[in-house]
């Protein structure tokens, strides 16, 4: 999925920069708290798309003396640093200004909601068609696997953080609509920061989910269920193999994943048939998991016999 996660990413970071300049125009024109909310969500949703770009692009870099397995973790990081940042320059701050306006200031001054009705109708039209290209790239990765299951068990942060982050926006943008329209049809402006409050309790949860799901991708994560099931059953087609001691797999990465294997082979082999067992292991393996980049083999039964390929 890192190919359609790269897309998707550059279509919500275009979608993004042209919401967020219309947004601050809006704010400054209709002097809407609410608006203000939304115009630093958008600013917040555009600086995260460049850092998911960069953290893509880091992680294509390959391995070194430095770092040995890859670089594939940096998109955990990165995504974990999208969701600090909707926390605090969107949430936080949204409720922080929300509160003041609501429940502090004395002096309220009116707004005029032309220019945010516009802009606002036009973001969600935005937010939708970034949110529907990512749906799309989604539900190609997903196959037949139920969509929130999915969502929750990918190794591949990058497209459903564009999918919360826009989903996200379009809440925040109808209840920015909802609480200006409120606000001057009835001539309560405290309203106005009331909708500030609720779209950085939104923008909160958004991070904190995020938050959660980058640090156990940053703790270590194995592969899934299935990709697992897949590789334990391919090895023991191998008929030099008689049973499986160990099977690790660490995700490395989206895309990558690795393989620690230690397997009990027939006592009768050879050294050469235990080489060309664990060959035909190593092949086997990547045909039904084309995520595994590197696997590591170790014979259990026979002394001094391992096998490091990378």
């Amino acid at each position: 999925m890192a190919s359609g996660s790269q897309a998707t990413v550059i279509a919500a970071l275009t979608a993004n920069g042209l919401i967020t300049a219309s947004k601050i125009g809006a704010a400054i024109a209709s002097g809407s708290t609410a608006m203000l909310a939304e115009s630093l969500h958008s600013f917040a949703d555009t600086a995260n798309q460049g850092l998911l770009l960069y953290g893509l692009n880091q992680a294509k870099r390959p391995a070194d003396t430095r770092r040995p397995l890859g670089y594939g973790r940096e998109v955990y990081f990165w995504t974990f640093t999208v969701s600090v940042v909707i926390f605090f320059l969107g949430g936080v701050f949204a409720i922080y200004e929300g509160t003041k306006k609501a429940f502090f200031e004395t002096e309220h001054h009116s707004i005029d909601p032309f220019w945010t009705y516009v802009v606002l109708g036009a973001s969600i039209l935005f937010e939708g068609y970034s949110f529907a290209i990512a749906v799309g790239e989604f539900n190609e990765y997903r196959g037949d696997k139920p969509f929130f299951k999915a969502l929750l068990e990918t190794r591949d942060p990058v497209i459903p953080t564009v999918l919360f982050e826009d989903s996200a926006a379009i809440v925040g943008s109808m209840i920015a609509l909802v609480g200006v329209w409120i606000a001057d049809t009835l001539k309560l402006p405290i309203v106005d920061g009331l909708a500030s409050i609720f779209i950085g309790t939104v923008l909160c949860g958004v991070g904190i989910f995020l938050a959660l799901e980058s640090r156990s991708l940053l703790i270590g994560e194995g592969a899934s269920d299935e990709d697992y099931a897949k590789a334990r059953a391919c090895i023991l087609t191998i008929p030099e193999i008689v049973g499986i001691e160990e099977l690790l797999m660490p995700q490395l990465g989206p895309e990558e994943i690795m393989v620690n294997l230690a397997v009990t082979f027939r006592s009768d082999l050879t050294i050469q048939q235990v080489e060309q067992a664990i060959d035909r292991t190593e092949d086997a393996i990547r045909a039904q998991v084309p995520k595994v980049k590197r696997i590591f083999i170790e014979a259990e039964s026979l002394k001094n016999i391992s096998s490091n390929r990378y």
